[in-house]
């Protein structure tokens, strides 16, 4: 197999570093488009975070530690209660400190894919499965 075989040297691979798209049929609008926006930084914030303790073995460059203070401030969080079932629970604490912040981004790209209709629910199609 040479590099042109693997799917991650396709070209189209490194011109869309966001590969979390609508589907081909669905014209977007404004909000959705903004919704898709901030829906794919979700997501990559996932990927970072999963595949974070990975990149600290790596050499990272001290000025890198400094991202947290320059980062840009999150939306006012709202304290509310939540009943998880036991499994789900251990899953996110298992993470260790900041497991709640995991579980709001999870839940937050969720809501952004939904509302940039990049994942559809059946309220999200008409009769005869038609996008509405």
């Amino acid at each position: 197999m040479t590099d042109t075989d693997d799917p991650l040297f396709e070209q189209d691979h490194f011109l869309d570093p966001h590969p979390i798209r609508p589907r081909d049929d669905r014209r977007l609008g404004k909000r959705e488009l903004r919704d898709l926006a901030a829906a794919q930084e979700a997501v990559m914030r996932l990927h970072m975070f999963v595949y974070g303790r990975e990149m600290e073995a790596l050499h990272v460059p001290d000025a890198w530690h400094m991202l947290p203070e320059i980062y840009p401030k999150q939306p006012k969080k709202v304290k509310v209660t939540l009943l998880l079932e036991e499994p789900v629970a251990k899953f996110y604490r298992a993470n260790g400190r900041g497991y709640q912040g995991l579980i709001n981004d999870v839940l937050k790209a969720y809501a952004q894919l939904r509302l940039a209709k990049v994942i559809e629910g059946i309220e999200d199609k008409g009769p005869s499965g038609e996008p509405v």
